[in-house]
């Protein structure tokens, strides 16, 4: 067959068996494309008849054929055996007084003969097993057999035995003895009838019976009846009785005596199982149809034609043809759905000719629904029977008084002489792909057998013999290497006659054994006759052939096979008339001017031949799913054991059918692709040559391709056979529903192509069933891995025993069990890349073996990356490109969350309050405590791990789980470079990352760079930190910074200058801050952004002074600016802290004088604590000048001002000082505020609070200020005396004095 893809060699093993897949798809299909018999047969529609028959290629013979003259010896049929009639038999048949009849019952192979009222039965294939039944009081007209419907009778009883008289019909039991094989045993009859009916002298000729048990009887009366019998009497039915379905309903349930005779007597009914629908034929050639319904459980008479009808009808449509011949009708035969969805039913007449009926309507191009209840009865189509063909040689037959249809061959038996008849045997398997779909070609043998004919039946297939039988209605050529030659047996007076079907391998074999060798011209016609790869493949039948008698035939086909197989060949498409051994041209000027054309490949006869082999043995379950819905709704194997060892014998022949070739199916070496668009060069020769070993190359690899497919399908089915003996139901009920539901859907052509993990699951459900069982897995692991080596492996064989080693250990104590888990893990890490790690690991879990878990994920890891992609991938910044790295990651993190899964676990467990899904309270965790000692002690030995990667989900995981603290204290070397490239993201989460890098240095000592990571998380812009935590971090690094013991040590000016830094940016931030409290307490409207702005970033002096604290008139922030930076403007300063007075003053004017005071008095204090050690800052002389002017003003206790400044930490000396300057300055602004003694007074006030409590003067300087102290107050008073006396202010102001002078005399 032609393919018209050029497959290039397939570059995986997937591609291999999905290009291996498609040619089978397409073999298949081409099996399925044989022609209909309708179709065959031109019939068109129900209301137009034609004829065939007349044509010499109707009935082709090889003699008038020059390329076929070598096939005329080709036999046909087989050797017609005869079998003799018992003796018993013929003495009985000698003695017979009244009647005698006889038949067949090839169901049980098995003839019967009546004489007079005893029937005997007896085995046709070889006379024995002689039995006989005597009870009866009337002679036998006719037998019938059946199977009984199921739930009535004992299950000894297998078959019913129907026998009618004139007075009744009696129906026995039959039963056969068992037998060690699967023949049937000798034959038993029950001597006590089951059921007895009456007939009041009614002749019943014939029955007949349905699948599901129904018995239909015909009478020479012109009735038809049926038998209906149930398990027990109705209320209105007896348990047997007899229905007249050519009468009215009321014969339901009239008596028998009712029945009324018909003057046209029913000869044979025949039943159309496929579609349940029963014909009768009567004495005069009138045929009825009755549709049995759907459920082949009703009765409806649908129509009715008479013979002249048919006749008349058939002359019409052939013209010159006797009416005569076709009538009257000796037999008809129902044809079935199989054969022909719009043929409904085949009759034969007297002459030979055969008349197709059809029930359905079909109008020209339309569909035919197979199943459609019928409505008419029309025939549309006769064929004559050879000799009616203007070249024919062989005669016509006469007379025939015994016909026989099934399947498309015909039987037809006429007289030839008182004692012998001429048999005439009609077949299409010599022609099963005409030339011409429209077409039907026979052959036929003409034949003679002693005796009058009087019984033609088909022994039916021994269903033991090919377990797949069930399964083919087609062509012998599709189905002779499953199906054995059909086999016929006639029944004549002088016995029983058995003609077997000689099929096209059979005739393939004759030639093959009369060549002696596998080459001659008998065979090469052969191969011309069927075509190359129907023969190829007829010679594999014979050559994977076993046994001892099949040797040399096999090797004669395999000579055939490779000698007349062909070779495969470029040929160009149909239009092209170059030949192909011409150059072929460029792209720009190709074959005929235009553009290249590709030529198309054809396979070779052996190619074709192979792949048509393996699809006709895999269709069976090619297209089918392995798995079907049973009872209960349990998963049931669609194929039985002897199905499938039926199916690996085949393929296991196959395969070393191909493995006895050499170089067939091996790929071929590094071939050179012909380059077809490229310009040729060379002769034409060469090209030629070029062409046949391209077309070479390309046959190798699929023959390679199928060699493959045939290995894994001999391994399935292998595993499925395995499976299949050991419980199927079993093991498929322990698989996850969506593996059920796979195989139940999934065709074995998609499972052996992608159905890898399907395999592994049922692997995995047959080894649980065994470990469950508690019995070894060392033989099925090794018949597993002998079976399916690639489904199997010696890893998957250590998988086995560590699981049945696991499930032992379960089972025992103490040291043992211990034990017996650690065997276990060390075959689990031998092969932990081959396991359900995720399964096995919570298994180990479950027995507390923690460690186990960690130990075991880390060997997977290692395993399934062994060259380290993962690593390189995450270390050179995980490209796209890299999709290796990429994977292998991906796989090492599924191992390495089998081990942090464990941890969630006992940490969980550990906690007071544990917060646990359902499934891990279900599985009992540890108590607290030991629980979390198993997590430190788990988690230390995980950190052991040299692996980087786990390392890295280890830490991942430490963070999501909130455990920092924890991961800070570890002591490993990846950390460090785990939190830096962390940190370096550039993520929200770098913040988190560089909180743990700046503890894990301040942890091990390295200050410096943990004040310098603490440094950038005080500079970080952004929302995510505020200002005050911007501060904590600058107080951090300064903190660090200090402590680092490097700091101070030569060389390392580096660092000074870093905490130096530090201090000062601390220093503006908290000057940040100030500025930031104080516009959000601020009473005045604030942009947002301006707080947001302080709070995302840290700002540098200038910009605080001019943007902020100047811009939002904010005195107390200028004042710390102008003290950070050092700025010196005196005037400036003292402007500052008029502003701060003065605005206090301002905000307290609502308020009581002391509460005014105290005011005044908190904001210096804050201030002057900040600032008093700093004179340039805290102008003290001014401030005192500047308060004194505002308390003078406000009238307020004089001594309040000394006080606050006393307690700020100015010295009563430096405090007198600056008094006694106002003093002497003698300033008229006190006069202008109406008090010009203000100052005297405090100044009075001031020394004698000394006079009080001297000690407030340091020791040292205290008798030198007493001195001053008096002489000033000498001055003081000289001042005094010489104001008006007349104001009692100065008088009061003088006695003061006084009285202060005399004390510091003391």
């Amino acid at each position: 067959m032609d393919v018209l893809r050029r497959a290039e060699p397939s570059a995986t093993s997937q591609e291999a068996l999905s290009d291996a897949c498609k040619l089978v798809d397409v073999h298949v299909a081409e099996d399925r494309r044989y022609p209909n018999v309708a179709s065959q047969l031109r019939v068109q529609s129900d209301g137009v008849t034609t004829t065939s028959g007349r044509d010499d290629n109707d009935y082709p013979s090889f003699e008038n054929q020059p390329n076929f003259r070598n096939l005329v010896a080709m036999p046909h049929v087989g050797h017609v055996e005869q079998i003799p009639l018992p003796r018993e038999l013929v003495e009985q048949f000698n003695q017979s007084q009244c009647s005698c009849y006889m038949g067949l019952f090839p169901d049980i192979g098995r003839a019967w003969l009546s004489i007079d009222s005893n029937i005997y039965l007896w085995n046709f294939e070889d006379g024995s097993d002689l039995a006989y039944f005597d009870g009866m009081s009337e002679a036998i007209f006719c037998a019938g057999l059946t199977r009984p419907k199921p739930g009535i009778f004992q299950d000894h009883i297998q078959y019913l035995l129907c026998l009618a008289t004139t007075l009744e019909i009696v129906i026995l039991g039959v039963s056969f003895s068992p037998t060690n094989g699967n023949n049937l045993g000798e034959m038993h009859l029950q001597q006590e009838p089951l059921f007895s009916l009456q007939t009041n002298n009614v002749h019943m000729s014939s029955f007949e019976t349905t699948q599901n048990g129904r018995i239909f009887v015909c009478s020479r009366a012109g009735s038809l009846y049926e038998i209906m019998y149930q398990s027990r009497d109705g209320w209105f039915t007896p348990r047997c009785r007899l229905v007249d379905h050519s009468s009215s309903k009321l014969s339901y349930f009239l008596p028998s005596f009712f029945i009324i005779a018909n003057d046209d007597p029913l000869l044979q009914v025949s039943v159309d199982g496929s579609r349940n629908i029963l014909y009768t034929r009567s004495e005069r050639g009138t045929i009825s149809v009755y549709d049995l319904g759907m459920d082949g459980r009703g009765m409806s008479r649908v129509a009715s034609l008479s013979q002249d009808s048919m006749a008349r009808r058939a002359t019409l449509a052939t013209r010159t043809i006797d009416e005569n011949l076709f009538k009257p009708i000796i037999y008809i035969k129902a044809i079935e759905t199989s054969e022909s969805p719009f043929l409904n039913l085949v009759a034969i007449s007297r002459a030979g000719v055969r008349l197709y009926f059809t029930t359905s309507r079909l109008q020209p191009g339309a569909q035919v629904n197979p199943i459609a209840r019928p409505t008419n009865f029309s025939l549309v189509h006769c064929r004559f029977p050879p000799g009616f063909s203007p070249l024919t040689s062989s005669s016509r037959p006469s007379t025939v008084h015994m016909a026989f249809y099934s399947q498309g061959t015909s039987i037809l038996a006429f007289y030839k002489s008182e004692n012998v008849d001429s048999l005439l045997y009609v077949h299409p398997d010599s022609f099963p792909f005409p030339p011409s779909q429209n077409v039907l070609h026979e052959s036929f043998v003409p034949m003679t057998v002693n005796g009058r004919s009087l019984a033609i039946a088909e022994v039916p297939t021994n269903p033991y013999a090919s377990p797949v039988i069930g399964q083919f209605n087609d062509p012998c050529l599709v189905t002779q290497h499953v199906k054995p030659s059909r086999r016929f047996v006639l029944l004549s007076t002088q016995g029983t006659f058995t003609i077997d079907q000689v099929r096209p391998v059979d005739q393939l074999r004759h030639l093959l054994i009369d060549s002696q060798s596998g080459k001659s011209d008998a065979i090469q016609a052969f191969f011309q006759l069927h075509k190359l790869d129907q023969a190829c493949a007829m010679c594999l039948i014979l050559a994977c052939s076993t046994g001892a008698v099949n040797v040399q035939v096999a090797q004669w086909a395999t000579v055939a096979f490779l000698h007349y197989g062909g070779e495969p060949e470029f040929q160009l498409p149909a239009a092209v008339t170059q030949p192909l051994a011409q150059p072929v041209g460029s792209p720009s000027q190709g074959i005929l001017g235009g553009a290249v054309i590709s030529p198309d490949l054809f396979y070779s006869g052996k190619h074709d031949g192979l792949y048509l082999y393996f699809s006709r043995i895999a269709f069976p379950f090619w297209k089918a799913s392995l798995a079907l819905l049973g009872a209960g709704n349990e998963l049931q194997s669609r194929f039985g054991l002897d199905e499938l060892t039926h199916f690996l014998e085949c393929f296991y022949s196959l395969q070393k059918f191909l493995k006895r070739i050499p170089d067939f199916g091996n790929p071929p070496p590094q071939h050179d692709w012909i380059q077809y668009s490229s310009p040729s060069q060379g002769s034409s020769q060469d090209v030629a040559k070029k062409y046949r070993a391209e077309a070479f190359a390309m046959e190798q690899y699929s023959l390679h391709n199928i060699s493959q497919l045939i290995g894994k399908t001999i391994e399935f089915l292998s595993l499925w056979k395995i499976i299949c003996e050991h419980g199927f139901s079993t093991v498929a009920s322990t698989m996850t529903q969506e593996f059920q539901d796979y195989l139940r859907r999934e065709t074995f052509q998609e499972i052996v192509q992608r159905g890898k993990l399907l395999c592994n699951a049922l692997i995995q459900s047959l080894m649980d069933r065994f470990i469950s069982d508690s019995a070894e897995t060392g033989s099925i692991s090794a018949r597993l891995c002998n079976l399916c080596p690639s489904l199997f492996s010696p890893d998957d064989a250590i998988v086995a025993k560590a699981h049945e080693t696991f499930s032992k250990a379960k089972t025992l104590f103490n040291e043992e069990k211990v034990a017996a888990l650690k065997a276990s893990l060390q075959l689990f890490s031998r092969v932990a890349q081959r396991i359900d790690l995720a399964s096995v690991t919570k298994q180990f879990e479950e027995v507390g073996q923690y460690g186990a878990v960690v130990d075991l994920s880390l060997a997977a890891a290692k395993q399934i990356d062994a060259q380290d992609l993962a690593l390189h991938y995450f270390k050179n910044g995980q490209s796209h490109n890299d999709r290796a790295g990429a994977s292998a990651l991906e796989s090492r993190k599924k191992c390495y969350y089998c081990v942090t899964k464990c941890l969630d676990n006992l940490l969980a467990a550990s906690r007071t309050v544990p917060l646990l899904p359902a499934q891990l309270l279900q599985s009992q965790p540890p108590a607290t405590g030991e629980a979390q000692e198993k997590f430190q002690s788990t988690l230390q030995r995980a950190l052991l791990s040299p692996d980087e990667l786990f390392h890295v989900a280890t830490y991942d995981w430490l963070i999501n789980v909130g455990e920092v603290d924890l991961l800070v204290q570890i002591n490993s070397p990846f950390l460090e470079e785990y939190l830096k490239r962390e940190a370096a993201e550039g993520s929200q989460e770098n913040v988190t990352m560089m909180n743990l890098l700046w503890k894990y240095y301040e942890k091990n000592g390295n200050f410096v760079a943990a004040s310098r990571i603490l440094c950038k998380l005080a500079e970080r812009s952004g929302s995510d930190t505020n200002l005050q935590q911007r501060i904590e971090y600058l107080s951090r690094a300064v903190i660090a910074a200090k402590s680092s013991t490097r700091r101070t040590s030569a060389g390392n000016a580096e660092e000074g200058e870093f905490l130096h830094d530090l201090e000062e940016k601390l220093e503006v931030a908290r000057i940040q801050y100030l500025i930031l409290q104080a516009l959000e307490q601020s009473s005045n409207p604030v942009p947002p952004d301006a707080i947001r702005y302080l709070n995302e970033d840290l700002m540098d002096i200038s910009k605080l002074y001019g943007d902020y604290a100047d811009h939002f008139d904010l005195s107390d922030c200028k004042l710390a600016i102008l003290h950070s930076a050092g700025y010196n403007d005196p005037a400036l300063i003292e402007n500052v802290w008029r502003d701060i007075i003065n605005k206090d003053l301002d905000r307290s004017r609502q308020s009581d004088p002391p509460s005014r005071m105290e005011s005044i008095r908190t904001k210096l204090t804050e201030l002057g604590i900040l600032y008093f050690q700093s004179e340039r800052y805290f102008p003290l002389a001014f401030l005192v000048r500047f308060l004194e002017e505002k308390s003078c003003q406000l009238a307020w206790n004089p001594k309040w001002i000394f006080t606050l400044f006393r307690r700020i930490g100015a010295s009563i000396p430096r405090l007198y000082a600056i008094y006694d300057r106002l003093f002497k300055s003698k300033d008229p602004c006190w006069q202008s505020y109406g008090n010009p003694l203000h100052i005297l007074q405090v100044i009075y006030l001031l020394l004698d609070s000394f006079v009080a409590d001297p000690a407030q003067v340091q020791p040292y300087e205290r008798r030198s200020f007493s001195s001053l102290c008096l002489d000033a107050v000498s001055t003081y008073l000289v001042e005094l005396q010489s104001m008006p006396t007349t104001d009692g202010r100065v008088q009061q102001l003088v006695a003061q004095y006084e009285s202060l002078q005399k004390r510091l005399q003391k």
